[in-house]
C-alpha cells in the first residue's frame, strides 16, 4: 500500500505510527504542517492562523495527491488534517481513514458552536473513523449520529513486555521512597498542578518520589508552584527520548499516575500496565475501559485530598498488588500489543482500498 499519513510532524506518536508501517513493508509519506525529522512534505502556512492554515492547505493537498497518487489517505485529529482532507476535491475519490485522537473529538467541539461546526463537517466526510476507546467513539456520534468507528488502542511496545519478568513487583511497598512517573506533558487538560497539591505532605516527608516530563506549555509555572509547595521534596525532570530508550526508563519505576481531566485510552497507561506498574489515575470516562478499582487506583481530581487517599491504599494488606499487576499485563498482552493493533489498522486499510470505499 501506499498510505499518505496527515498528521503532526512533531508529534512522537506521529513518528511511531510511521515507522511501524514502514517496518510492515508498506509505504507511508507524511505531510505535514508542522515541522518534523520525519516529515516528506511540509504544508505552507498561509495566515500562521492554525485553523485557517489546515483549511487553506486543502488546494496544496490536493496537488499532491495528484502528485504521489497514494491508494489511501490517513488523516490524524479531526479538527486540523479530518477538515483539510475533507476540504479537497481530490480527496473525496480516494479511500480514507481518519483517526481521532481524544481531544479533537472531547475537548474541541466544546470551545464553541463554530468549533463543533467544524468537527461535524469532517465527520460527514469520513462515514467511518479509527478510535482508540468506545467513550471516543460514542462521543463522536453524539456529534454525528451516523459515523461508524472502529476501535483499536494505541498500546505498548513488545519491549515494555518484557522488562516485565524481570520486576520484583509485589514487594516495591517496602521500599522508599516509591518511585511515580507522570508521563503527562505539562498542559492545563492533564492538571499535574493538582498532583503537587494533594501530594506535598507526602513529597516533604520523602515517602515519595515524582518525575514528570520536562516540556508543555505550562511547565515554568509548574515548577514556580513545585518551588514554592514542596521545596524539599524529591521532583525529577526527564526530556524526549527515543522509544527503546523510554521503555527501558519506564522500567525504573514503581507506580504510574495521571490526573488528566480528559482521555481516551491513553497509550501510556497501557504502556505502564505491560511494564509492571501500579496505576493511579483521575476517575474519567475513558481511563475506566482500562483502569477500574479492581485493577488499580482511582481518584476524583476535582477533589482536594483523593489523591492522598487513593496513595494511601496501598499500604493496605488486603491490597493484592502481585496479583494486580499480572492481570493488568495480560490485558495488555491481549489487547494493547503495539505491533498487532498496527497490522490490524493495515487491514482496515486494505480493505478500503480493495473495496473502494472512504
Amino acid at each position: 500500500m501506499k498510505i499518505l499519513m496527515l498528521a503532526d510532524g512533531s508529534s512522537a506518536h506521529t513518528q511511531r505510527f510511521q515507522q511501524a508501517v514502514q517496518k510492515e513493508g508498506h509505504d507511508i509519506y507524511l505531510a505535514s504542517l508542522e515541522k518534523g525529522p520525519t516529515v516528506d512534505h511540509k504544508f505552507r502556512r498561509r495566515l500562521f492562523v492554525p485553523a485557517l492554515d489546515y483549511m487553506l492547505a486543502a488546494g496544496e493537498l490536493g496537488r499532491l495527491i495528484k502528485r504521489i497518487k497514494p491508494d489511501l489517505i490517513n488523516p490524524h485529529f479531526a479538527c486540523n488534517y479530518g477538515i483539510m482532507t475533507s476540504l479537497s476535491m481530490e480527496a473525496r475519490s480516494i479511500p480514507k481513514l481518519l483517526h481521532c485522537l481524544g481531544s479533537d473529538i472531547l475537548i474541541s467541539p466544546h470551545k464553541s458552536p463554530l468549533h463543533r461546526m467544524r468537527i461535524q463537517y469532517t465527520l460527514v466526510h469520513f462515514p467511518e473513523i479509527l478510535v482508540d476507546s468506545v467513550y471516543l467513539g460514542e462521543e463522536a456520534r453524539k456529534i454525528w449520529p451516523r459515523i461508524q468507528y472502529q476501535v483499536i488502542p494505541w498500546g505498548a511496545d513488545e519491549a515494555a513486555f518484557g522488562h516485565f519478568a524481570h520486576r520484583s513487583h509485589p514487594d516495591f511497598m517496602t521500599r522508599l521512597p516509591l518511585k511515580i512517573i507522570v508521563p503527562r506533558p505539562h498542559k492545563s487538560v492533564y492538571n499535574n498542578e493538582f498532583i503537587i497539591r494533594d501530594l506535598r505532605d507526602n513529597l516533604d516527608r520523602r515517602e515519595i518520589e515524582l518525575t514528570f516530563p520536562d516540556w508543555g506549555d505550562r511547565i515554568k509555572e509548574f515548577r514556580k508552584l513545585v518551588h514554592q509547595l514542596c521545596p524539599r521534596g524529591i521532583i525529577k525532570y526527564y526530556g524526549f527520548m527515543g522509544r527503546e530508550e523510554y521503555n527501558d526508563f519506564l522500567a525504573e519505576f514503581d507506580i504510574y499516575l495521571s490526573a488528566s481531566r480528559s482521555d481516551s485510552s491513553p497509550a501510556s497507561l497501557i504502556e505502564a500496565m505491560a511494564g509492571g506498574l501500579f496505576p493511579i489515575a483521575a476517575d474519567i470516562p475513558g481511563i475506566r475501559e482500562w483502569l477500574t478499582a479492581d485493577n488499580g487506583l482511582l481518584f476524583d481530581a476535582e477533589k482536594p485530598g483523593s489523591l492522598a487517599a487513593a496513595l494511601n491504599i496501598l499500604r493496605q494488606d488486603d491490597l493484592d498488588i502481585g496479583e494486580i499487576l499480572d492481570k493488568n499485563h495480560e490485558r495488555a498482552r491481549r489487547d494493547g500489543l503495539f505491533t498487532e493493533n498496527i497490522r490490524t489498522t493495515l487491514a482496515l486499510m486494505k480493505e478500503k482500498i480493495r473495496y473502494g470505499r472512504s
